[in-house]
């Protein structure tokens, strides 16, 4: 079984979105509430299947994270793009020295509707996979979460800019494993008309 090292990224501009995405609200909460509680909830219940981190550019979220027991890591440079808050979550140390194998999983603060009772099933397929990357798909659509094994690590390392974790898997389709979602759970918010 793998150890799960599971990287929320909060850290984006929101340039479409016109204002900060991640505080509109969603369910009566601020958007980012629900993945973060999500994700919280899973190591509530399952305290050994690894770490939540979360890698945002904004204090409240830091906050947040830190009340609900995950470990919350500044992105003091955002503008930097989607690959330094990749390489941020891989770069934090790890306590437990016991762990041999290990999988990153990434989510993004912009899926607020993605259960909770399918997040816990697909990070419970990550650990146990013989892919190198579970990815959530709906109808040959693929999307967020995304692991990838711990030898994808230095590919990872050098993204640069925007870059997101995507172009890895990409260059290794034949060690890629599909877990299937509902769709509407694999949305997320690019404008303001995506809340619907």
């Amino acid at each position: 079984m793998r150890f799960l090292r599971v990287i929320i990224m909060a850290s984006g501009l929101s340039r479409r979105f016109g204002t900060n995405k991640l505080f509109a609200p969603v369910n009566g909460q601020p958007m980012y509430c629900s993945v973060l509680n999500n994700v919280s909830t899973f190591f509530k219940n399952h305290p050994d299947a690894g770490i939540g981190i979360v890698v945002s550019a904004y204090e409240e979220i830091l906050r947040e994270a830190d009340q609900l027991g995950l470990t919350a890591i500044d992105n003091a440079n955002p503008e930097e793009g989607q690959a330094n808050s990749i390489k941020i979550g891989l770069a934090w140390p790890l306590k437990d020295d016991f762990v041999k194998h290990e999988a990153a999983v990434f989510l993004t603060a912009d899926q607020p509707w993605l259960r909770p009772e399918t997040l816990s099933d697909f990070m419970l397929a990550a650990r146990s996979t013989p892919a190198g990357f579970l990815c959530a798909s709906a109808k040959e659509v693929s999307g967020s979460p995304v692991s990838f094994d711990q030898k994808y690590y230095p590919e990872l390392f050098d993204l640069t800019g925007d870059g997101g974790g995507k172009a890895v898997m990409k260059r290794h389709l034949e060690d890629v494993d599909y877990f299937d979602i509902n769709s509407n759970e694999l949305r997320d918010v690019d404008v303001p008309q995506d809340i619907v």
